[in-house]
């Protein structure tokens, strides 16, 4: 899409420096086991894994603002859309985020009802997202090669999905509970449903891994068929969700944290090779633009800042236990998976010119 050492190291493989880190502190530390159900007890350097991925996710969700109101000719495509789905996405989120403002009652238990679903509704559609956005970028080498089918490869990585998450169930359903009490309170209904986490992931694991089989067969004999040295980088960069998938075996933390890190780096490295391609040359005609991509180093790290100073403001003690930070990171979230439906969209004969000739300009 860009160059040898952009797809490999910024794009396909970024993830691994996560995954590395993780697995050197499990071969020095002695008796160390950190994982999904006793995350809470992890030693600092897991931790901060953890919290470097939670901050590098909502840093990327703010870049598709900036395509949606940076460029006037974005904006005016769907301009109902950038004026009132900020509006009323905040008028749902916000005030249910604040529940803990109101003393126990129906009120406060009607709040953090619709709260408890934002959230978790926000968790599923962000895998849903990370996996198309996957997706996406397979089809922008299959597009460049002009082999591939999309239905296929569609499910390839949703068949490896469904196979991880009967996998995971599977494995981890001795320790549900302690997995459920150290996430997040929101997530907590699920008590009422843990003890039939074994019987199904049974029922679902022979099943998943037929589809998983049957779909990666029919995508290898494609490949097979039609492999060339230009195949290379497509075949690289499915061998890298492989093997983020295949890190759930090791622990459905660092499973997690990988897929999260990979899809937000790679979000951002994308973009940002966009918006240098399409605008480099009608830089004057936008000056958002012009002013980013002749200054991309400058312009990421002032929006690094102004999100860690955001953050840091929300953590303070008398902000955060009302909730706010997840309340901005389901608010930008939402905003995100929408604009991004646009944004991307092959049908506009400007974003498949770029998307099929991604390189710097």
């Amino acid at each position: 899409m860009h160059s040898p050492f952009v797809d490999l190291a910024l794009i396909d493989f970024c993830w691994l420096p996560i995954y590395l880190a993780y697995t050197a502190l499990a071969l020095t530390q002695s008796g160390f086991a950190c994982d999904a159900y006793n995350q809470r007890s992890c030693p600092s350097a897991i931790a901060a894994l953890i919290v470097l991925t939670l901050f590098i996710n909502r840093l990327h969700r703010h870049y598709s603002l900036g395509f949606a109101y940076g460029d006037a000719v974005e904006f005016n495509r769907h301009r109902k859309t950038y004026i009132w789905a900020p509006i009323i996405t905040f008028i749902l989120v916000v005030p249910c985020a604040l529940y803990r403002a109101f003393d126990p009652g129906t009120t406060r238990s009607l709040l953090f009802g619709a709260y408890a679903f934002m959230t978790s509704l926000s968790g599923v559609w962000q895998v849903y997202h990370t996996i198309m956005q996957k997706y996406g970028f397979l089809r922008i080498y299959s597009a460049k090669l002009r082999y591939g089918s999309a239905r296929i490869e569609k499910q390839l990585f949703f068949s490896w999905l469904v196979l991880v998450i009967a996998g995971s169930a599977f494995k981890y359903s001795g320790q549900s509970v302690q997995i459920i009490l150290s996430g997040p309170p929101e997530i907590r209904f699920l008590l009422h449903y843990h003890q039939y986490l074994r019987g199904l992931s049974v029922a679902l694991l022979a099943p998943a891994l037929l589809y998983a089989g049957i779909v990666t067969i029919a995508w290898g004999r494609t490949e097979i068929r039609c492999f060339s040295h230009a195949s290379i980088p497509k075949l690289l960069f499915a061998l890298s969700v492989a093997l983020i998938m295949a890190s759930f075996l090791h622990s459905l933390l660092i499973g997690v944290l990988l897929l999260g890190f990979s899809h937000a780096f790679e979000y951002t490295v994308f973009v940002n090779v966009f918006a240098v391609r399409k605008y480099k040359a009608a830089a004057r005609k936008v000056w958002f633009f012009n002013l980013w991509v002749n200054n991309v180093v400058l312009g990421n790290a002032v929006l690094v800042g102004l999100v860690y100073v955001l953050t840091l403001f929300f953590k303070q003690p008398q902000i955060r236990p009302w909730g706010v930070l997840v309340a901005y990171a389901v608010f930008t979230s939402t905003l995100h998976f929408l604009y991004d439906s646009f944004l991307w969209k092959v049908s506009k004969p400007d974003v498949r010119s770029v998307l099929l000739e991604l390189r710097s300009a």
